[in-house]
């Protein structure tokens, strides 16, 4: 990763395909915070490169069901994981079997976050409910009930003090994770399918149906801006590490790049075939990842 510029304002609009990878149905990538692992998740499991993408995956982690959405902890060495058999499960990098299989939802689990400091696990799906995992009493964990369908993304901020849920009722819903209580709720123009929390961890980009990308304060939910970004719908956003840039990927299977504060567009990248479900910037900020239903990933650089 150290051998690529790192991506900015000034040169988004050099980035290009430096690989490719196939894999089955993906449903997310992600990097550890340390930029040693990059890790997808798809049908049968997570596949983890060490380093980067490229070649035959360095670690597998092996599931009967698909995942629907994982995270790594705080200092790479565990993996968090949704699954559809509704369970969450954490393993650590280099196991392939799980440490704890963490009960409770009722339906599939589409989302799961690691808090800040690796105490908490979010999680949400089908059942409608964000369940809160504390670390230190892994057989609980506390539901907060309100969203009215199915639940599509999870996110902390404020360093791990709130947790952002969106879901298919078209509403953002922000939770004290102290007292597992709801402060706000946001109205979204159509269901929302991605939410990302900025790199200082007091804005969120939250994803919609609707072909837009609308930016809030975590603190307060202030309205900070709207991006018109992909006209049949977008699917994921992703912040780079000095949340300067937004990523997207959308139902047009595009990959699109935006300058976070004023929502210019930078580039827009082509080459998936079908829909764009996850991108995800390294933590250095020198790559870019993108995952869609034609069942590959890509790698863009500078």
């Amino acid at each position: 990763m150290s051998s690529y510029e790192t991506i900015t304002l000034s040169n988004a609009a050099q980035l290009t395909e430096i690989g490719r990878v196939s894999c089955g149905f993906i449903t997310q990538t992600a990097w550890s915070r340390d930029g040693k692992w990059l890790g997808v998740a798809h049908g049968s499991g997570v596949w983890l490169w060490e380093g980067g993408l490229g070649g035959t995956p360095d670690r597998t982690i092996a599931s009967e069901t698909p995942i629907k959405g994982f995270d790594f902890s705080p200092d790479g060495t565990a993996v968090v994981t949704g699954g559809a058999d509704t369970t969450v499960r954490l393993f650590m990098t280099h196991l392939d079997r799980p440490l704890f299989i963490l009960r409770g939802h009722g339906d599939t689990v589409n989302s799961v976050a690691f808090s800040l400091d690796g105490r908490m696990i979010a999680s949400a799906g089908g059942d409608r409910d964000v369940r809160l995992f504390d670390m230190r009493e892994s057989v609980k964990s506390t539901p907060m009930s309100g969203h009215t369908e199915e639940i599509n993304a999870v996110a902390f901020g404020l360093r791990g003090q709130v947790v952002a849920s969106g879901a298919r009722d078209a509403t953002i819903r922000v939770w004290d994770t102290g007292l597992c209580k709801l402060m706000y709720t946001l109205d979204q123009p159509d269901w929302v399918r991605d939410i990302a929390a900025s790199p200082d961890h007091k804005r969120f980009a939250a994803a919609s149906k609707a072909g837009v990308v609308s930016l809030y304060e975590f603190e307060t939910g202030a309205h900070l801006g709207m991006i018109n970004a992909h006209p049949d719908g977008v699917d994921t956003v992703a912040f780079s590490p000095d949340g300067a840039l937004l990523a997207t990927g959308g139902r047009d299977g595009l990959v699109k790049v935006w300058d976070a504060q004023t929502g210019a567009e930078l580039i827009t990248l082509s080459g998936h075939e079908r829909p764009v479900l996850t991108v995800a910037f390294s933590p250095t900020g020198g790559m870019l990842i993108s995952g869609s239903g034609d069942n590959t990933l890509r790698a863009w650089a500078v």
